[in-house]
């Protein structure tokens, strides 16, 4: 996933087609390999031949990846024109469906059926639940942007609501308070992206 959002960067940097071309290459693993059209579902881990892992462990869905793969998949088509719509349509709404809170986070983990399996929620998630909202409501899809204002609402209520300025809180538990633990500095690029997003979509309406 980071290998794709990586060329497809590349690409918009230097317009050489062939970042986009091994792009593709990333493309065509997730049509055959990654995403499950049985089930709708993004899976996560694999066996070396690429074949989802047996038991729990293998029907594992994290709903923050639907989110992303949802924003990446709006940018490869952007780029090349692939017709991407109806795997954004299930990755979006099967991720909603199954990893939503009520309060508007994403759990961390839930199984290809929907039922719930790790119920605390990282901050990443919701980063990626605003990026995808906007790329979905860019393409027109009703009530996308007024979901993205909803988790803009969402992150700050849950995640940036700190008495430190500055700091953020990494993981909610299942009744979305804090969990103690670190701020790992790899959320700093989630919060960026995600206020990067918002700002183009804004500056571009």
């Amino acid at each position: 996933m980071h290998l794709f959002e990586a060329l497809l960067a590349w690409y918009d940097a230097s317009g050489e087609a062939k970042w986009l071309a091994r792009a593709a290459e990333i493309f065509s693993l997730f049509e055959l390999k990654f995403f499950s059209h049985q089930h709708g579902v993004l899976y996560e881990y694999f066996h070396q031949d690429l074949s989802p892992l047996s038991f729990a462990q293998g029907q594992a869905v994290e709903p923050g990846h639907h989110m992303e793969w949802v924003w990446l998949l709006r940018r490869y088509q952007m780029f090349s024109g692939a017709p991407v719509s109806a795997y954004c349509d299930t990755l979006y709404q099967r991720g909603i469906q199954f990893g939503q809170d009520r309060n508007g986070l994403l759990f961390d983990e839930v199984n290809h059926l929907g039922q719930v399996t790790k119920a605390s929620k990282r901050l990443w998630t919701v980063t990626e639940l605003i990026k995808a909202h906007l790329a979905e409501a860019r393409m027109g899809r009703p009530g996308a942007e007024l979901a993205a204002a909803k988790a803009i609402n969402a992150l700050f209520e849950h995640h940036l609501n700190c008495p430190v300025p500055g700091l953020y809180i990494e993981r909610l538990d299942e009744h979305n308070q804090p969990l103690a633990q670190s701020a790992p500095a790899t959320s700093m690029y989630h919060l960026m992206m995600a206020c990067v997003e918002a700002f183009s979509y804004c500056q571009n309406k």
